[in-house]
């Protein structure tokens, strides 16, 4: 049987919906685990790293 015009728009358009789903999980699966990966760098090294520039604020002015 062969499909209509329409009906291969459709599964083209299912298709690419579905592409752009699992595009949209593996982003956010990679997001978690670059947390998790800096939580972890955070415990091994000891805390946060604040910025080189917010460390120059701090030290230019002592009262902060």
């Amino acid at each position: 049987m062969q499909k209509s015009f329409s009906e291969k728009v459709l599964y083209a358009h299912d298709a690419h919906i579905k592409y752009i789903e699992e595009l949209e999980e593996e982003a956010e699966l990679q997001r978690i685990e670059e947390i998790e990966a800096n939580q972890l760098e955070e415990l091994r090294t000891g805390g946060f790293v604040p910025p080189e520039n917010e460390i120059s604020e701090y030290s230019d002015n002592p009262n902060l």
